[in-house]
């Protein structure tokens, strides 16, 4: 999951930790569980109140394993949370609502556990039960939620000269007709291509170098063919007051896929061009492509807008046959880094 580019990215993060802190909270609840079931003489003293008071050691430790739990939960809420923006941002304001419902109740199941672990031991497993019972509200809600989300056709729908609500209509000119026909292709044979800007903190050990990132983006080609099948990819790249654009790594069938230069109109690219060398696996069993790269850049990125366009013959002697699919990603807050540094 952690592969994922984009939106859904941040939310697979939100997944792999809430699993990884739940598993280990639920360990620490076994252990605790165990502990009150064989020896449930063993005791602890606890500072409660101005006064020293003993509690049973099995329970003391259910109450951390719900404590734990309970940050599984708020990483869940978060899961879904994004789930919510992402899918409300392409339309899907049926599956966007059901995904807050999931959030608000993984949020009730937190806040459960929260009050299970600091309550008195003879109240800790009505909160822990009814946190368990609204996690499972939550994920049945969210798994409802997915099935709601729209498919790539309906996506393209959407997006049509027809497609309600009318903000998310984008193909409306008659001159934009061969656009919209090589996104339906696309849709109909799976064609996937995903575009992400990243910001971290550059590193050498322990020392900080200063503010950074990359541009990530994945290109997922569906049944190709060596022998028949071609393609063509190029990212574009936008500043301020800048038209056109410029391209800042592509690649072809057959091409060396060697780094792509730098614009000699250019002193500082405001990236690494030695890093725009795409990667390229052939699945020839599952007939799938995948073309991947990472653009590494120092300091403040100073692109406004990013855009990634493919191209895509099944079969390459039919022209007319193409897929064409163009991600924009055009909210690069390359200003984050001034207002951190």
């Amino acid at each position: 999951m952690l592969k994922a580019i984009g939106d859904e990215h941040d939310e697979a993060v939100a997944a792999v930790m809430s699993a990884s802190v739940g598993v280990m909270g639920a360990g620490v609840e076994i252990a605790g569980g165990a502990i009150q079931m064989l020896r449930p003489d063993w005791e602890v003293s606890v500072r409660t109140a101005g006064r020293v008071v003993p509690v049973g050691l099995g329970a003391r430790i259910l109450q951390y394993g719900g404590a734990i739990v309970s940050v599984a939960s708020v990483m869940e809420g978060l899961q879904y949370a994004l789930a919510a923006g992402r899918s409300g941002k392409v339309g899907d304001e049926a599956a966007s609502n059901t995904y807050k419902f999931a959030a608000i109740a993984s949020a009730g199941s937190a806040l459960s556990g929260v009050i299970g672990s600091i309550g008195a031991t003879g109240f800790l497993l009505g909160p822990l039960a009814i946190a368990v019972l609204l996690s499972f509200v939550a994920l049945g809600v969210a798994v409802w939620a997915r099935g709601k989300e729209s498919q790539p056709l309906e996506l393209w729908a959407r997006h049509s000269l027809w497609g309600l609500p009318e903000e998310h209509r984008r193909w409306v000119e008659s001159h934009e007709m061969d656009t919209a026909i090589g996104a339906l292709n696309a849709a109909l044979l799976g064609l996937i291509a995903q575009l992400d800007v990243a910001y971290r903190l550059q590193m050498r050990g322990k020392e900080v170098l200063g503010p950074g990132g990359s541009m990530d983006y994945k290109i997922v080609l569906p049944g190709y063919k060596a022998e028949a099948s071609c393609y063509e990819w190029a990212l574009w790249a936008y500043r301020q007051r800048e038209v056109p654009g410029q391209i800042i790594a592509s690649g072809r069938t057959d091409d060396t896929n060697a780094p792509f230069p730098a614009p000699t109109s250019t002193k500082q690219p405001g990236y690494v061009p030695a890093t725009t060398a795409p990667v390229i696996q052939h699945d020839a069993e599952s007939e799938t492509l995948e073309i991947k790269g990472s653009i590494a850049f120092s300091g403040r990125l100073d692109f406004r807008a990013l855009e990634l366009e493919v191209s895509y013959w099944p079969d390459k002697s039919d022209e007319s046959g193409v897929a064409r699919l163009i991600v924009k990603e055009d909210k690069i807050e390359g200003q984050l880094w001034e207002s951190l540094f």
